[in-house]
């Protein structure tokens, strides 16, 4: 089309138009644009009409008029954070927009309705949760490490040496190995030997928010030459008191070492003569050496990232990884998470891998809810959440916000 066509086309649009809006106001006719802006906070618009010449901004939901056969001009307009998700006409469906959110209307014959609907922010940023920030939070305890000295007269009539490696797996299952003077162990086929060897001591679980050692042992061998055979289970809290020192073979001695109060029951043939106990109390000294060996602290990372399809659309991965008390690291796959103004966040965290190459675990996981989060200073800070922890075969759950 060469551009007389075009000048002369524009022209007669012009005098259609003005014709038309004339008579509409010499009629009075009017009609109504009426818009639904949600959420609330999510925008504003920008309209503009031909007749009368008029324009003006609307922040909430509501409606103006204007003569029948208008031009009308619509401008979507998100607040801070905010993007457009996308304008519906409630019988025509979809609105279609040019690159800046503008549509224009016209002749405009009838009264529609429109919904402007704004996505919410989408929060972001790189967190730490750490247990060593809540004073509060259940401690997770690991006592894995390498024991050795010698027992106090409290614990023993004769002080012994000892050297034992005690493992705790992800499921809190503990086992030990090593040497402690004058003990032998028989194994199930074999000779008497000083290696000893037990591969299932018992474990640690949460109790009242306080890890508890849970623990059993068999034994089959010798003490000194004499053979002892038998059995027995304990309950501590692993938490240090004070107190006077007990013990199933010693005299009751006052110390100022901090130590475990314990609940035994035991039952041993010890050559010949029985010994025997249940729900005994005893109080056990702990050395310094032994309290360094106790871990409790632990923290998990988490980024959130915005990522973007090839249509342009937003979403968000989660990216996390808990480091435990014994400072091994668990590593949970990446996944999308949605934000909702009402509750915030859910983040389900589980079958991490110690590698990447490695099997998912089954015995850690972390829970967080209600999320809320909000901005400061250009920055997206949580306000809120609880936070289910579970791993070493113990538990919590925590206000979110004490962690931080």
């Amino acid at each position: 089309m060469n551009t007389t066509n075009q000048f002369s086309r524009g022209i007669l649009r012009f005098i259609v138009l003005s014709l038309l809006a004339t008579i509409c106001t010499a009629g009075a006719a009017t009609e109504r644009f009426s818009i639904i802006i949600t959420p609330r906070s999510g925008g504003y618009v920008l309209w503009q009409t031909s007749t009368p010449i008029a324009s003006g901004s609307m922040g909430k939901t509501g409606s103006f008029t204007f003569n029948k056969y208008a031009l009308v001009d619509l401008t979507f307009k998100p607040n801070t954070g905010y993007t457009l998700g996308r304008v519906m006409e409630l019988t025509e469906g979809p609105v279609t927009l040019d690159g800046n959110n503008h549509a224009q209307f016209g002749p405009v014959d009838h009264s529609p309705t429109f919904i402007a609907r704004f996505n919410p922010p989408t929060p972001t940023g790189v967190y730490v949760v750490s247990s060593t920030n809540n004073a509060l939070a259940a401690v997770i305890g690991d006592i894995s490490g390498v024991y050795s000295g010698t027992t106090p007269l409290t614990l023993t009539k004769v002080a012994r040496t000892y050297d034992m490696t005690v493992a705790e797996d992800d499921r809190g299952k503990l086992s030990a190995m090593g040497t402690i003077q004058g003990l032998q162990q028989k194994p199930t086929t074999g000779t008497m030997t000083s290696n000893l060897d037990y591969a299932n001591v018992g474990g640690i679980v949460t109790i009242s928010g306080t890890p508890t050692g849970q623990l059993r042992m068999a034994i089959n061998g010798a003490v000194d030459g004499k053979p002892i055979k038998g059995s027995g289970s304990a309950q501590t809290p692993l938490v240090l008191a004070t107190g006077t020192a007990t013990a199933a073979i010693a005299a009751p001695m006052v110390t100022s070492t901090p130590g475990l109060n314990i609940t035994a029951s035991f039952r041993a043939n010890f050559n010949g003569t029985l010994v025997a106990a249940k729900n005994a109390p005893y109080f056990i000294p702990v050395g310094t050496p032994a309290q360094s060996q106790f871990k409790k602290n632990w923290s998990l990372n988490l980024s959130l990232i915005a990522k973007y399809t090839k249509s342009g659309a937003e979403y968000v991965e989660a990216d996390a990884y808990v480091t435990l008390p014994n400072q091994q690291s668990i590593i949970f796959p990446i996944q999308k998470v949605k934000y909702s103004a009402k509750t915030g966040y859910r983040l389900n965290l589980t079958h991490g891998k110690t590698n990447p190459g490695g099997k998912p675990g089954k015995h850690t996981s972390i829970l967080i809810r209600n999320m809320t989060m909000t901005q400061s200073a250009g920055k997206w800070v949580i306000t809120g959440g609880t936070i289910n922890y579970k791993f070493l075969g113990q538990s919590g759950t925590a206000n979110l916000i004490g962690f931080l």
